[in-house]
């Protein structure tokens, strides 16, 4: 087995709640301890909250980003992303199998999830923008990040 390092946790803005929650997924075995079974399903997650956002249409944004755009619609795209990141990680904090994960609140120097148990990452962002946010976050959370693609 692997032993959870629980100083990590803190050193790296673990919160109480989401430590206290992979502890419950790691001894009752209910998180997916397998990466590649956790990307998956991120992934699922991050189609879903790009579904979610387009089917919003304009509802997705507040009537500020909506008069933002009337003058400059190129921030559409912007706006857009940062709804998808939004629905993405409150999606996650639904999720029974997923929920003990760390996320990201805005503006916060983490990738977007981060796995409390396992100190595995993910990061969601365009394929081509992937190398950045790798560079980004790898020295101080390691080589072991994953790219959710966000479309």
């Amino acid at each position: 087995g692997m032993w959870f390092n629980n100083t990590w946790a803190w050193n790296t803005g673990g919160s109480l709640h989401n430590t206290a929650a992979g502890w419950e997924a790691f001894w009752t075995g209910a998180g997916t301890r397998d990466p590649s079974d956790i990307t998956a399903r991120l992934q699922k997650l991050a189609d879903q909250a790009v579904q979610d956002v387009d089917s919003m249409g304009d509802a997705s944004f507040s009537q500020t980003q909506l008069n933002a755009m009337a003058e400059n619609p190129g921030l559409r795209q912007a706006f857009r992303g940062s709804a998808v990141d939004s629905r993405f990680k409150e999606l996650i904090t639904e999720d029974p199998v997923l929920r003990y994960l760390d996320t990201a609140r805005l503006f916060q120097f983490m990738p977007d999830v981060v796995d409390p148990v396992s100190g595995c990452w993910w990061d969601l962002t365009k394929p081509w923008l992937w190398q950045d946010h790798l560079d980004r976050y790898k020295s101080v959370y390691g080589p072991d990040g994953t790219l959710i693609q966000y479309k």
